[in-house]
């Protein structure tokens, strides 16, 4: 039971973690990144950021999923019988209660992009070894 309060209560303080903790730090090491020294750490910190923000974002669209697919045939009863608006209605109060609303879900995904597309891009050029003309 108590497993189950704590990811209900993170669920709940995504948006806070996301806006107050990862996507800053996240900026600051963009910033770090101009610094020819500092920018090893610095990948290594938003590819850091990045699993961070992807698992905690996965999380949030996993409560999302689960209320969706308890809840799918109360909503297409409401649908069938009062029309979509109350539908919608419906489903709109419910998944704000889950604690992840669509509005937070922009800073949440622009973090996990950002840090991910910056993570690669700091990465620099990879030389693959194809085997091709390896042969003797």
């Amino acid at each position: 039971m108590a497993t189950t309060q704590l990811i209900a209560t993170l669920i709940g303080w995504l948006p806070t973690i996301f806006n107050w903790a990862l996507a800053p730090a996240a900026c600051l090491l963009l910033l770090l990144a101009f610094f020819r020294k500092a920018r090893t750490g610095a990948t290594w910190g938003l590819v850091t950021i990045a699993a961070l923000s992807l698992s905690l974002l996965s999380l949030g669209a996993a409560a999302v999923f689960y209320v969706g697919w308890e809840f799918w045939r109360v909503a297409l009863d409401l649908l069938v019988e009062f029309g979509p608006r109350v539908a919608i209605n419906f489903l709109a109060r419910l998944f704000r209660g889950v604690g992840v609303l669509p509005l937070d879900l922009g800073p949440m995904i622009a973090t996990a992009a950002g840090s991910t597309i910056a993570a690669i891009a700091l990465g620099g050029p990879r030389k693959v070894d194809t085997g091709v003309g390896d042969l003797e």
